[in-house]
């Protein structure tokens, strides 16, 4: 603790990285409308460092804290060409582990976009993404326990291309 004043400074640093793979199951057209629908399964690597510093305490201190730990995910990955030019899709992937080197971590990610079909791959598009993680770490090297639990949310624009 520190008292009423105190100038503390934190910061936290989280690298994901997915490494996914998707079968399709791919259904006849209906009203002329294309659907694609299949399991994803894959391994988020999460590399996670906090710290927190207040110097001008009565008692000065510092802490921090890192971890990396892959999080294996299970999901469904969902997709309409509604039109030769639009495609609706939606992916969600994640899972609850339990005392994986002293780590217990929930990780949802999930997205829902509309594109629009460019050219020969090229598209432009819109959506919302939401990134959920609450991992506890009890590995500490002094017995710490830390905790990290947060929500990343909101609408984005993408443009790539699809080969």
């Amino acid at each position: 603790t520190y008292d009423l004043g105190t100038q503390v400074n934190s910061s936290m640093d989280m690298n994901v990285a997915t490494l996914t793979y998707g079968y399709v199951i791919s259904t006849p057209r209906v009203a002329d409308i294309a659907i694609e629908a299949g399991p994803v399964i894959g391994v988020k690597l999460l590399d996670y460092k906090g710290s927190l510093n207040a110097v001008d305490a009565p008692t000065p201190f510092s802490t921090g804290e890192s971890f990396t730990t892959p999080a294996p995910v299970i999901g469904l990955r969902v997709a309409a060409d509604l039109t030769k030019w639009v495609t609706v899709e939606a992916d969600v992937n994640g899972l609850k582990m339990s005392n994986i080197q002293d780590i217990d971590a929930t990780v949802i990610d999930a997205h829902a976009e509309v594109t629009l079909n460019l050219w020969r791959g090229f598209y432009v598009g819109g959506g919302y993404h939401y990134f959920g993680i609450d991992v506890t770490d009890d590995s500490g090297s002094n017995g710490e326990k830390t905790d990290v639990d947060f929500t990343l949310d909101g609408l984005y624009l993408s443009a790539g291309y699809r080969f």
